[in-house]
């Protein structure tokens, strides 16, 4: 697999990161280990809380704020399914909205997992023009892509310079 540049993880780093040299011409591949893109925070974290704090608002005011408007309401309870069904759709939607950005950024998403290196592994670098080639010998990518060889050399234009002819 040959790429400008490799993206570890589509988290709220990984994947405006991955959209950027995008935009600025590169062949981009981000390797992500879960099921969606986003990272933690879209996915399981701060979005999710978010839906739950909204709701939690909504039954606070509806308890405390419509009395004094005049409105009756006798109990305000939590249907959790159908919360939980709000919450899910809330995350499906953005975690759906960061792959269609992927998609129209021709960006390659490779589900798997990249090893980090200790200091045992043997790293190689060269230097060639613009392009800097690493290789890592004994390191493969784990993927459920099998035409995926695990040849873990990349080519890394660099950006601040322009690409030669």
């Amino acid at each position: 697999m040959e790429c400008d540049v490799a993206v570890l993880g589509a988290g709220p780093g990984g994947y405006p990161a991955a959209i950027r040299a995008a935009q600025l011409g590169a062949k981009v591949v981000c390797i992500e280990s879960e099921e969606a893109l986003g990272g933690v925070c879209l996915r399981v974290g701060c979005i999710p809380t978010k839906t739950w704090v909204q709701t939690a608002r909504a039954i606070k005011e509806i308890e405390e704020s419509y009395a004094n408007l005049g409105i009756r309401i006798n109990e305000a309870s939590l249907d959790f399914e159908r919360a939980n069904v709000w919450k899910a759709r809330t995350v499906e939607r953005l975690t759906g909205g960061v792959a269609t950005l992927f998609k129209a950024a021709g960006i390659e998403w490779v589900k798997g997992l990249r090893p980090l290196h200790g200091p045992a592994h043997d790293r190689r670098r060269r230097r060639r023009g613009d392009l800097v080639y690493e290789r890592d010998r004994g390191d493969r990518l784990a993927s459920d892509r099998s035409s995926d060889s695990g040849h873990r050399l990349c080519a890394l234009r660099r950006f601040d310079r322009p690409a030669r002819a």
